[in-house]
């Protein structure tokens, strides 16, 4: 802003709009903001650059400021805080250098820290920092009540920067907003929130339609019934809306409290239903009603959006998503915004109020522990650091020569053969660990990066007899971010079957970790264990070997992580980020102690803090490998204390028939059904760097497995079987033939009716290649039918080895001609079939899961609001299952030109193509895209 537009031109041709984001606009700072056109307390932040001492009077100056800002928003102001002769002398010349006219200022125009603290104070600002060149509140020349000290000619410009807060509290026009109700009572406390901002609330609970709204006098709130899933009793309650009060905004609130990612199929379709009719319904209210709420249509949902692998949230509410960006393309005056709350975080979020008073441009925004982020479409691979591999397997990932810590490289090996004691295995999945992260930060100087595995044994040395060539094992080594790993034969063990290989990969490190340091301590019965960050991958397994071990387990953990110990069975629990666990397991065990400390915090205190509690003559494991205490230096402090410290890596090689031992034990627990793999999250080894961050970030459960891409050799696997659901349509038909150009030897088509003629002939062909081809009639919906379907494939054909959900269904129509039966049309097989096929094989070993989703799910179509709900819960799915530690993909197909729905809807799909922009792409076109995307 300027108060003319004289500037605009020059600023705008040197920094443009920046799509949209930046405004050019006159305002006069010495009149009432409000009136020309700026919102009332619409800005979290006021930047003023040596203007605010250039006005008359400084308390209605900075009024106007406050007036403009959010509450607890901050003006921050560059103002000189004394000034010289000459500066008199130069801008003296200026009227408006001479225009102060207030009490603060009585003889300059400039003012001191003092004054502007006061003059802030005076104005309703709730707190105010002067910063000068002396630090806070400081500046390098005095000045007096009558203003600068100008009389040392020496002195040189001080310049302060002022920061200042607004109140917390602002006085804000009345409103009315409509808010649906939630089960667990969030939507209540919202509503007090709003109405403690002077808004008239309608709380909404669905039954009965209510027989008219009570008054509210203009504000405070009132709880109501509509029957929630019809547009009529929307409609009726939207027409008895006072009128004297503006019409400020809706908020949905019904898709917060499902089940979550634990629920059945049966549970989800209930949420998804809930939600989904409610929101159908009342935005069909607005539109009958011809209605525009100010400040918009908002769809809250919580972990809804699965960012970064994380567990937890309510997937149902993906679809509302999908649905918003439908309501978007046609209904534009509802200003839909769709807001997922932290997974991680139950109590209400302060922001949220202040985002529904105050919105802005953004309408797809999270909220995380890291702060408020909003949504971008970039084009794939910017800024994503995705590796590209040689076609040769003779290489593996090391840290980047030049120190980037995020950015592995690829690092070529020299073919060399085997020693008489090693093996060599190609590696299917490695564990991430923080030696990793040590190594590529350059706090270890030497070695591979991946410590751990799981693979198949492709060649043995001489001297090897337990495990053969072909054989699927697990095992420990340096280097396994590779395709191809050379270990001693003694520090691999065979694969128990029935676990992933991701699952197992999890398991080498962190158990026989944990499984050595209870060897050190000579753990028994009745014991009481310490297991500092019991949510990480040796904390998890030391968990586990404590509880097997009858005795009683002590952890600490951020916040975030300690509700999932706590479904582990684990009772006491501390905060790993202080010190206070020390006096707390005092406490906790009436002042004993525990037994073994298995320890991993070396922060300032913390094994301090350890060995306070810590039973005189108990044993103390360090597993950390930074900042620990040497032997000397425990015997100092604690003589009495049996002192470990734990150095696997240097184990592996000096005695790799100990740590090769305790493997082969651990996998027989893991066999018995006595120890399970760790939870942990997926990535694709091309994103390693992705990963390290992720790691680095300590914001993980568990382990970080990473995985080549599944056509890394270019081939799947000739002994597992691949599902393809709409596998007898034109699309499932290219895809089987894709399947079968890569290798997949056993094909199921599903479908829901026999195949026609079309299908028939893809069938024979892919028969006459010599790929064994099985149909399997059943309805996806049909909970009963799939699973049938998967027992008969478990009886009669080979593993399962990946699923390619291609389903779609259409059912267009303008949202005000919609019913929510068009929408179950279209939902139920691409969310329920999906849902319900992951729940079915997340056990499974997959080599991969496609789930063709729809770009109309990221960027929304008129006509195709229920479209978008299934594909966009299609996508968070995919998210969903990587986090899992699953394969997990959706590919966002635009529209195939000669085969599927789409195809056969072309003229009618034709228009709105156009519309939107994108083309048509052919089958051949199709599967290369689909090659490539699966490759990576």
């Amino acid at each position: 802003t300027d108060i003319s537009a004289g500037f605009f031109s020059e600023a705008e041709a040197r920094f443009g709009d920046r799509g949209g984001a930046i405004d050019y606009r006159p305002l006069d700072i010495e009149k009432d903001p409000i009136e020309q056109g700026f919102e009332p307390h619409g800005y979290d932040l006021l930047i003023a650059s040596n203007v605010l001492h250039a006005t008359r009077y400084l308390t209605e100056t900075l009024g106007h400021c406050r007036d403009l800002l959010a509450p607890s928003g901050h003006l921050i102001a560059l103002e000189n805080l004394s000034g010289l002769g000459w500066m008199d002398l130069t801008f003296g010349q200026l009227d408006g250098w001479w225009r102060f006219a207030d009490d603060y200022r009585p003889h300059h125009a400039l003012a001191g820290p003092d004054v502007w603290k006061q003059a802030l104070a005076d104005a309703g600002f709730a707190e105010a920092e002067v910063l000068g060149p002396d630090g806070p509140d400081g500046t390098g020349a005095p000045d007096g009540p009558g203003g600068p000290d100008t009389s040392d000619a020496s002195t040189i410009l001080d310049k302060g920067v002022i920061v200042a807060q607004g109140p917390a509290k602002v006085s804000e026009p009345a409103g009315t907003w409509i808010l649906t109700e939630d089960r667990d009572g969030r939507a209540a406390e919202l509503a007090s929130a709003l109405a403690a901002r002077n808004q008239a609330v309608y709380l909404v609970r669905d039954g009965d339609a209510a027989d008219g709204l009570p008054p509210t006098n203009g504000t405070g709130i009132v709880t109501t019934t509509a029957e929630c899933g019809q547009r009529e009793s929307w409609r009726t309650l939207i027409e008895s809306l006072p009128q004297d009060v503006p019409f400020s905004g809706v908020v949905h609130l019904a898709g917060l409290d499902g089940p979550g990612a634990q629920a059945t199929t049966v549970e989800l379709a209930a949420e998804v239903q809930r939600a989904g009719a409610c929101a159908l319904a009342l935005v069909q209210g607005l539109i009958d009603t011809d209605s525009t709420p100010s400040r918009g249509v908002w769809f809250i949902t919580r972990g809804s959006q699965v960012l970064e692998r994380e567990l937890g949230g309510e997937l149902a509410g993906a679809a509302l998503w999908g649905f918003g960006k439908g309501v978007a393309r046609e209904a534009p005056h509802l200003q839909p915004r769709m807001l997922d709350l932290d997974p991680a975080e139950l109590a209400p979020d302060p922001d949220l109020v202040n985002e529904l008073m105050y919105p802005d441009d953004e309408n797809h925004i999270v909220y995380r522990r890291e702060g408020r982020m909003v949504a971008r479409l970039v084009r794939m691979g910017d800024g994503t650091g995705r590796l590209d591999f040689p076609e040769d397997q003779e290489w593996v990932l090391a840290p980047d020569p030049a120190g980037v810590f995020d950015q592995p490289c690829v690092q070529s090996l020299p073919p060399r053969p085997l020693e008489p004691r090693e093996v060599r295995v190609a590696v299917e999945a490695a564990g991430l660990n923080f030696w990793d992260v040590f190594r590529s930060l350059g706090f270890i100087e030497e070695g591979l990066l991946g410590r751990e595995m799981c693979g198949v044994i492709t060649e043995v040395g001489d001297e090897v007899s337990s495990v053969s060539v072909g054989d699927h094992v697990v095992g420990l080594g340096f280097g396994a971010f590779a395709p191809l790993m050379i270990t001693h034969g003694d520090l691999v063990a065979p694969a128990p079957e029935g676990f992933s290989v991701s699952g197992l990969a999890t398991v080498p490190s962190a158990f026989v970790s944990a499984a050595l340091s209870f060897e050190y301590s000579g753990l028994e019965a009745g014991e009481k264990v310490l297991i500092h960050a019991g949510a990480g991958g040796v904390g998890l397994a030391a968990i586990q070997l404590v509880q097997a071990a009858g005795a009683e387990v002590h952890a600490t953990a951020s916040a975030p992580k300690q509700a999932y110990l706590r479904s582990l069975g684990v009772e006491h629990i501390y905060d790993s980020r202080t010190t206070a666990f020390g006096p707390e397991i005092l406490e906790a065990t009436d002042g004993e102690g525990v037994d073994v400390v298995l320890n991993s915090l070396t922060g300032e205190g913390f094994i301090d803090a350890s060995l306070s509690c810590l039973k005189p003559d108990g044993r103390f494991v360090e597993m950390a490998r930074r900042d620990i205490l040497t032997e000397d230096e425990m015997a100092a402090l604690r003589p009495d204390v049996a002192y470990d410290i734990l150095e696997l890596d240097v184990l592996k090689k000096t005695d790799p028939a100990w740590v090769g031992r305790v493997l082969r034990g651990i996998m027989e627990r893991l066999v018995s059904g006595e120890l399970k793999p760790i939870i942990h999250s997926r990535w694709p080894l091309a994103e390693a760097g992705a990963a390290l961050t992720f790691m680095r970030s300590a914001r993980h459960l568990g382990k970080i497995v990473v995985t080549p891409p599944p056509l890394v050799t270019g081939r799947l696997k000739k002994d597992r079987a691949y599902l393809v659901t709409g596998g007898l349509g034109g699309i499932g038909c290219a895809v089987a033939g894709w399947l079968a150009d890569r290798g997949a030897g056993t094909i199921v088509l599903n479908g829901r009716r026999p195949p026609d003629t079309e299908a028939e002939e893809a069938i024979q062909e892919l028969r006459e290649r010599g790929v064994a081809v099985q149909v399997e009639l059943a309805d996806v919906t049909d909970l009963d039918a799939v699973d049938a379907m998967l027992e008969r494939m478990d009886r009669e054909l080979p593993p399962l080895g990946g699923v390619i959900h291609s389903v779609g269904v259409l059912s267009d129509g303008a949202l005000g001609n919609q019913r929510w039966e068009n929408f179950e049309t279209v939902l139920w097989p691409k969310v329920l079939g999906a849902w319900h096929l992951h729940q079915a094989t997340r056990d499974r070993d997959l080599d991969l899961f496609v789930l063709f989703s729809s770009r109309v799910g990221v960027m929304g179509n008129p006509g195709q609001a229920n479209h978008a709900m299934a594909n966009a819960f299609l996508d968070q799915l995919a998210g969903h299952r990587r986090a899992l530690g699953l394969p997990g993909q959706a590919i966002a197909w635009g529209a195939w030109s000669e085969i599927g729905e789409a195809a056969e809807q072309k003229e009618r799909i034709e228009s709105q193509r156009a519309a939107l922009g994108g083309r048509w792409f052919t089958p051949q076109q199709g599967l290369r895209a689909m090659d490539r995307l699966v490759r990576q």
